[in-house]
């Protein structure tokens, strides 16, 4: 698989089969050959039936380094990108969103998760996409947030999500708990327990099962498409310790 060479850190790899599969990824082998990146083509699965969009309070650039790589090394489409504001003039039914709520290192502009978000006007265009895009998701997945007590707005922006979603049909969360039980006992005081899913696991143990079937599926396909996403996340949370509200 052509990951295997063009992300070698292993943590680097398996975030870059998460982002592939977010973005919709359809790569083609010309000359069937997928040991030489240079020989490649990249672009959006146009028929991809799940759209996702990335919400993260994380301050780092992973997926924007996951992007640029790809758009460097293949010969990648111009529409392999996260968006970062939402142009409802631009808008197409295939973009994948990425809203980063305490802003990025690059540009330096970190927020705080205590702070006034008002204050830092780099990042209310983020939080306007935030809220866009929960109110229009049919699925909300958590992974790894712990809805500390500490980040209200975030909290604040959440339950108005939760609330607002006319089309939401499910909420899951994948975060390590402790042994009281303090992670999912914060979800469970605004999320309907009919809607909600909650596992105790570490994050990259999902990361690991999206590359493993990743590399599977991919073996003598071509083209293959990143379109794996969805059964890896039901068999990851069926197949482990699952409470069910």
């Amino acid at each position: 698989m052509p990951f295997n060479n063009l992300f070698y850190h292993r943590k680097w790899r398996l975030y870059g089969y998460f982002a592939s599969n977010l973005l919709n990824l359809r790569i083609e082998s010309k000359a069937n050959r997928v040991d030489k990146l240079s020989l490649l083509k990249v672009e959006k699965e146009k028929g991809a039936h799940t759209i996702y969009s990335v919400v993260t309070l994380n301050y780092d650039l992973i997926f924007e380094t996951i992007e640029k790589t790809i758009r460097t090394e293949l010969d990648a489409s111009d529409e392999i990108h996260f968006e970062t504001e939402l142009d409802t003039a631009k808008r197409t039914p295939h973009m994948t969103y990425l809203a980063k709520l305490h802003g990025s290192i690059d540009p330096l502009t970190i927020v705080p998760p205590t702070w006034q978000k008002g204050n830092y006007e780099e990042v209310i265009p983020a939080w306007k996409l935030a809220a866009q895009v929960l109110n229009d998701a049919t699925q909300i997945r958590f992974l790894g947030y712990s809805l500390p007590e500490t980040d209200i707005y975030v909290t604040y922006l959440l339950k108005a999500a939760v609330v607002g979603a006319k089309n939401l049909k499910q909420i899951d969360v994948i975060c390590l708990d402790d042994r009281t039980g303090s992670v999912e006992s914060r979800y469970k005081r605004f999320i309907e327990p009919d809607k909600m899913r909650f596992l105790s696991a570490n994050i990259e143990d999902y990361l690991f099962l999206v590359e493993q079937d990743g590399e599977t599926w991919s073996v003598n396909r071509n083209p293959f498409i990143f379109n794996i996403l969805e059964s890896v996340h039901e068999k990851f949370m069926t197949t482990r310790t699952l409470r069910r509200q």
